[in-house]
């Protein structure tokens, strides 16, 4: 599939969990971003995987994106189901979940810019110089 109309794409994710398949697509502006989801368009000829945005979600001011990752695993419950998205402007870490938004990490790990699901479950993100893990409380 092939997608185009973008000003800065800073980050893809799938997220296998809807129907159809939905990438989405993290593009940056100078102070803002956009979240795109992108399916495969219904009316492409026979071969081509032509991209269609079927929802768009305007990011926070200053939360301009440099990494996606869909999270769809079961180790940490309340993060299921969630996109989330890396922003060293913001200094965050964005959880977007049924159209809303929640800021995690603020202000805690710096300028984050990366975000990643390990295949056990745990979130990885990184900043300019270190990379953090985050999984629930062992207690």
């Amino acid at each position: 599939m092939y997608a185009e109309g973008y000003r800065a794409p800073a980050g893809i994710a799938w997220d296998l969990s809807r129907q159809p398949p939905t990438l989405w697509v993290a593009d940056r502006d100078r102070d803002a971003g956009t979240l795109r989801a992108v399916v495969a368009d219904v009316a492409t000829r026979a071969g081509e995987k032509r991209g269609a945005v079927r929802d768009a979600l305007a990011l926070p001011r200053a939360s301009v994106p440099a990494s996606v990752a869909f999270y769809n695993d079961a180790l940490i419950p309340s993060l299921t189901g969630s996109l989330l998205v890396a922003s060293p402007e913001g200094r965050h870490l964005l959880q977007i979940a049924a159209d809303r938004v929640t800021a995690l990490l603020q202000d805690q790990a710096g300028a984050i810019t990366a975000v990643a699901v390990a295949p056990d479950g745990a979130i990885y993100f990184a900043n300019a110089s270190a990379v953090g893990r985050l999984m629930p409380d062992a207690r």
